[in-house]
């Protein structure tokens, strides 16, 4: 239910938005309001989805990192990263739906590292598949002799690494707060 300024509003945004609530007003004029909105929910929900798959990117970052989203407003940073460690940086939420761009950047990373430092600076949110998929790249990492070490890594994906027993898994040396403290982690690996 919105007024009319609202509506002259939402024609002007995005065509997911637009199609939410084209499909919505056509099923409550034709069949019921309680369908249209179980349906308008659900539309909404699968574009959500979309999107967040969409705007999340796993990136090998071997010489230097960009910041995530706003790079082209941030300078690159130059970062000492020692032989035999590879970064990754996720931008965005790592949940079930972006799981597989993970697993497919971690397997196309060559094996020719023995630790690989995921920066999750930009991942706010971490689901079970996100989970799932960190205890893939670990299993994955074991067999070949890595070292996965996490860095920059928010409450809310800690809470769940905690809470899941993943933080142990890991090693509680290897959850750093900082780039830094994880670079500095992988020198000690490396040694």
């Amino acid at each position: 239910m919105a007024g009319f300024p609202a509506i002259r509003a939402l024609l002007h945004g995005q065509k997911s938005d637009i199609t939410v609530f084209a499909v919505t007003f056509l099923i409550t004029v034709f069949v019921d309001l309680t369908v249209a909105i179980e349906f308008g929910l659900g539309l909404a929900a699968f574009f959500f989805i979309k999107k967040m798959i969409d705007l999340s990117e796993v990136q090998n970052k071997r010489e230097a990192l960009i910041s995530g989203i706003h790079a082209a407003d941030m300078p690159e940073e130059k970062l000492d990263l020692p032989e035999g460690a590879m970064v990754y940086e996720i931008d965005g939420p790592l949940f079930f739906g972006t799981v597989r761009k993970f697993e497919v950047a971690v397997e196309k990373a060559g094996i020719d590292y023995k630790v690989l430092i995921l920066r999750m600076r930009n991942t706010i949110y971490l689901d079970a598949g996100g989970i799932r998929a960190l205890e893939q790249a670990k299993a994955a990492c074991d067999r070949k002799g890595i070292t996965i070490v996490i860095s920059g890594i928010h409450t809310q994906p800690f809470m769940l690494l905690e809470k899941t027993g993943m933080a142990d898994k890991l090693g509680r040396e290897n959850i750093h707060d900082h780039i830094n403290g994880a670079l500095e982690r992988a020198r000690e690996i490396l040694k």
